[in-house]
Order: structure tokens, then C-alpha cells, then sequence
């Protein structure tokens, strides 16, 4: 494959250092650089797509932790209103709170055993 650089003269880029006699040698040579060429682009695609395929999977993982994560989250929300309720129905009743929350840390829990 011939390459005409700036100032007119056919050369090859890749062949320059290959001596320009006999044609087979250069032939052969360009063979070979070739195929090296072509187990290195194959070598980078497919870490190319190891990558792409490690990073989808890290994408599945990360979402399923957050929807894990904001349902846990729901759940113990939802668990203080209920035990905040459950509070409010005792001091209607007279009787000292069952669960201990977080805001009223100084009120103790009241024993559950019968």
C-alpha cells in the first residue's frame, strides 16, 4: 500500500523499516503486522465488553440496593406511627407508654410482660 508523504515520496508507513526488496518479504511482513493488529483490537473489544457488561451488572446490583433501601426505609417510617400511635392509645387508656421513640429518649418503656 503505497503512501505519498509531503514531499511527493512513495513510502509505507507501516513497512518503512521492512527493506523494499524482494516484494514476497514486504508481502509477508504486512501479513504478519496485520494480524497483530487484529489480535489487538480483539484483545480491547473484549475487555471493552467485559467492562460494559460489569458495569450493567454493578447498574442491576446499585438498583436493587435503593428500592431495597427505600423499602426498609418505608417500613421503619411507618413502624414509628405505629408505635406512636400504639403510645397515644396507652396515655388515653392511663397507662405509661409501651415503646420507647427516639424524641421522648427520657420516657423509659413500659414492661410487657403479663
Amino acid at each position: 500500500m503505497p503512501y505519498v508523504n509531503a514531499a511527493g515520496a512513495g513510502t509505507s508507513p507501516t513497512l518503512s523499516r521492512i527493506p523494499q526488496s524482494p516484494r514476497w518479504k514486504r508481502s509477508i511482513a504486512w501479513i504478519v503486522l496485520v494480524a497483530e493488529v487484529n489480535v489487538d483490537i480483539t484483545e480491547r473489544k473484549q475487555a471493552a465488553e467485559a467492562l460494559r457488561q460489569q458495569a450493567e451488572e454493578l447498574r442491576t446490583i446499585n438498583d436493587e440496593l435503593n428500592r431495597f433501601n427505600q423499602v426498609a426505609v418505608d417500613r421503619e417510617m411507618r413502624m414509628i406511627e405505629l408505635k406512636r400511635a400504639v403510645n397515644e392509645l396507652c396515655g388515653k387508656l392511663g397507662e405509661p407508654p409501651r415503646h420507647r421513640l427516639a424524641e421522648d429518649e427520657t420516657a423509659p418503656p413500659a414492661s410487657t410482660e403479663a
